[in-house]
């Protein structure tokens, strides 16, 4: 074929002249903007049509949804160089493909932000938080993903990054929710305090840390990234309401006090417990309920806490009391009998990063100090299965595998940006939502999602009696699965006949 013949990169005069039949009306305008061509795409199922106008109020192109989201056609390019290969998740600000630069023949990670002037006003921040992240971790030591080069197509901003490999929530799931050893929890909290020194030494919050933000690397087996700074800002900068992820966000952010780098150590206790039980520490179906949880393992909040949260009304009475006691009594469980593992040293790290004052809680240089972290060593029962968990298939108990639905209830887990409306209605709604739920914990599993969650979830037995009110945690207690599987274009359908 003549794309074969001719030498790469091309200039666009060439493919004009040789591809013009095969260029949509758009592509024959713009292509004159791009000196170098490594791929035309001319094998891809593109849209065609007469473009709708930049200003209209409808989309910005034929390569938009309605929603201004740029619609990725498999095989197709990206300015004019990257072949896109598979969609690899979609946030509330982007999407990421899995594309091949024909320039370098290397795999890459391609987000491409929405054309909304929200979206880009997020993504030159993350642009320029990621452009000092290359230049401090020059040398690619602090565990955190680089940004190769970003550009504008199309009116959407791109950011290509390093392709990596799965990311640790799946690694939890593919070891059947079961938790990791000690020896295993050490390494992967080594490399994040290695990440949040080097990010608060620049102060720099994350705002986003959770299992699905921290990528195995695909080069280094065992290695980590930590990745996604789209909500990432200066300390200095004001940020935002809502940030984190609800199972990960630090209490002064629910109480509406004005927050600093302590949430992403906070963040990280609540992510080491989960990769220590295989399932969420604090699993609230709303912020009402996400502090409930809170209270239920730490207590009550110190008073000077509460007196200075802007929101504490939406939580506590006039009082000061919590308005959700019955379902969860705060001091009720204990930090250690929820861990797996006794080690005194784990123990007391775990208890520094969760601390109810963020101006006392243990920051990412002292972390890095602790005798856990420093020991280097555990006892010997923890050395066993070292080898990082299969990323493949697993065995599930036989139960379950014969399920006619599938392995797992699929949860809808959190998210930061979608949170606002849905946390504002829950507080109006608190009271008559906690008689309601007195009545259902006697004949259902008392456990929810909120319509604000956007990624799916798929939460172990463990996970649903740790939501549930005293349940009694049995080996393979029999369990419902509260949703079929869904496809990527299918809204979860309830499964309205429970049977066990």
């Amino acid at each position: 074929m003549a794309w074969k013949r001719l030498p790469l990169p091309m200039s666009p005069e060439v493919a004009l002249k040789h591809f013009f039949q095969s260029l949509t009306s758009l592509e024959q305008k713009e292509i004159l903007d791009f000196p170098d061509i490594w791929y035309l795409g001319l094998w891809a199922e593109r849209k065609r049509g007469e473009e709708i106008p930049v200003d209209s109020k409808e989309n910005s192109s034929v390569y938009d949804d309605a929603k201004f989201v740029y619609i990725p056609v498999l095989h197709d390019h990206i300015v004019y160089r990257y072949e896109i290969l598979e969609k690899l998740g979609q946030g509330s600000f982007g999407l990421v493909l899995k594309c091949l630069d024909h320039k370098t023949k290397e795999q890459v990670a391609l987000k491409i932000i929405h054309n909304q002037k929200s979206a880009n006003r997020m993504a030159l921040r993350e642009l320029e938080i990621l452009d000092v992240i290359r230049k401090e971790d020059s040398e690619n030591c602090y565990n955190v993903i680089h940004m190769k080069e970003h550009m504008t197509f199309r009116n959407h901003i791109c950011i290509v990054f390093e392709l990596q490999g799965m990311d640790l929530y799946k690694l939890i799931r593919n070891n059947n929710f079961h938790g990791f050893t000690l020896f295993q929890t050490h390494h992967y909290a080594v490399a994040l305090v290695t990440s949040l020194q080097m990010l608060h030494r620049k102060q720099i919050i994350h705002c986003d840390l959770k299992p699905e933000n921290i990528l195995l690397s695909e080069k280094k087996h065992g290695n980590i990234k930590l990745a996604d700074f789209g909500c990432s800002f200066y300390e200095h900068q004001k940020g935002y309401t809502y940030v984190q992820t609800r199972f990960y966000r630090a209490p002064e952010v629910i109480l509406g006090i004005p927050y600093g780098t302590a949430i992403d150590m906070w963040s990280l206790g609540c992510i080491l417990a989960e990769l220590n039980t295989g399932y969420p520490l604090f699993c609230g179906t709303n912020e009402v309920d996400q502090l409930a949880c809170i209270m239920e393992v730490l207590g009550m909040p110190p008073d000077d806490i509460v007196q200075l949260a802007p929101r504490n009304k939406a939580f506590f009475d006039s009082e000061g009391q919590p308005k959700n006691l019955t379902r969860r009594p705060p001091n009720s469980r204990d930090l250690a009998s929820v861990l797996k593992n006794v080690d005194s040293l784990f123990l007391d790290f775990m208890k520094r990063c969760l601390v109810w004052d963020p101006a006392e809680r243990m920051t990412a240089e002292e972390a890095a100090q602790h005798p856990w972290l420093l020991k280097g060593k555990v006892p010997p029962h923890c050395h066993q299965d070292h080898e990082e968990p299969d990323a493949g298939l697993v065995k599930y108990p036989p139960f379950l595998s014969s399920h006619p639905l599938g392995v797992g209830a699929i949860l809808r887990r959190p998210s930061p940006q979608n949170e606002s409306k849905v946390e504002e209605e829950a507080y109006a709604q608190a009271e008559a939502q906690e008689k309601k739920d007195e009545a259902e914990v006697k004949v259902n599993w008392p456990l929810r999602c909120s319509c604000g969650d956007v990624s799916l979830h798929f939460v172990p037995p463990s996970s649903l009696w740790c939501a549930s009110d005293g349940l009694p945690t049995l080996p393979f207690l029999p369990w419902a699965l509260l949703f079929e599987r869904e496809g990527l274009n299918s809204a979860p359908r309830p499964v309205l006949g429970l049977g066990w």
